[in-house]
């Protein structure tokens, strides 16, 4: 005799083939409704903004990566923290600005970064040998600094010193400021 409120064996294997079911038919909803659902449109300048600030992010000191853009026609920014005309959708982080053909700025907060410092009336990144660079926090010094993208294919170089990041379209210049490392 069954007590109530007790399940017995026969009814328990019974349910789950149907709970399996229910399970199954809920997963094929939510992939069908994944699929359907609208994705965000990006151009080819947010992809090589989205390139470009990944490859800032992973630099550590003395690096210098080339990261080669799909189209041209746009411009990079990249802002230091508290930059008086950081865009509001920064917050007051160091970010990465594309300016598309159209005139659009998207931008991609850099997270982590230090201001510059004061030393002897003048404003410098901080610095220290090798082993100490590793641990310090990046930092961007120029208030704006602007790389316009004329051909596609043209690269897009990022570079950080001890803790000085930098972009430019000049190989040159990055290896010139990495040298302080």
């Amino acid at each position: 005799m069954q007590k109530r409120g007790e399940v017995s064996l026969e009814a328990l294997v019974k349910f789950i083939p149907h709970f399996i079911l229910v399970v199954c038919l809920i997963a094929a909803l939510v992939a069908i409704y994944k699929i359907a659902l609208p994705k965000e449109q990006t151009t080819p300048a947010m992809d090589d903004l989205d390139r470009v600030a990944v490859n800032i992010r992973q630099l550590a000191p003395g690096d210098v990566f080339p990261v080669f853009t799909t189209t041209h026609g746009h411009s990079f920014i990249l802002y230091r923290k508290n930059y008086p005309e950081l865009p509001k959708n920064c917050g007051q982080q160091a970010c990465l600005c594309v300016f598309d053909t159209q005139g659009v700025r998207t931008c991609n907060k850099l997270g982590n970064t230090d201001l510059p410092v004061t030393e002897n009336g003048t404003e410098t990144c901080p610095s220290g040998i090798y082993e100490q660079c590793q641990y310090m926090k990046p930092c961007v010094f120029k208030y704006a600094k602007t790389v316009n993208i004329d051909n596609p294919g043209d690269s897009v170089y990022v570079c950080r010193s001890c803790t000085e990041i930098l972009i430019s379209d000049n190989k040159a210049e990055c290896l010139r400021h990495v040298q302080s490392v």
